[in-house]
């Protein structure tokens, strides 16, 4: 079967969600795997509260702000939760 995954970024990750992000530590990582998962249909989030999303400005990226109440019922409803 097909294994369900949702990315959720914070801090100064969210920053790499900008239309132009620049000096990103390994930014082709970012530029092959945003599109993929972004075309699959997997779900990305970041924290509902951050302080980057104003400086985010625009995005080419679909994104859903949780917060913590969220994102502990996300991890308690999944099965693997990775933490990088």
């Amino acid at each position: 079967g097909r294994v369900e995954v949702a990315v959720y970024v914070q801090g100064p990750a969210v920053l790499a969600l900008a239309a132009r992000p620049d000096g990103l530590v390994d930014e082709e990582h970012f530029n092959l795997y945003l599109p993929l998962l972004q075309q699959t249909g997997r779900r990305l989030y970041v924290p509902a509260n951050a302080p980057e999303l104003a400086r985010l400005g625009g995005t080419p990226w679909q994104f859903e702000p949780l917060d913590l109440a969220q994102l502990a019922a996300l991890a308690a409803q999944s099965n693997w939760v990775c933490v990088f």
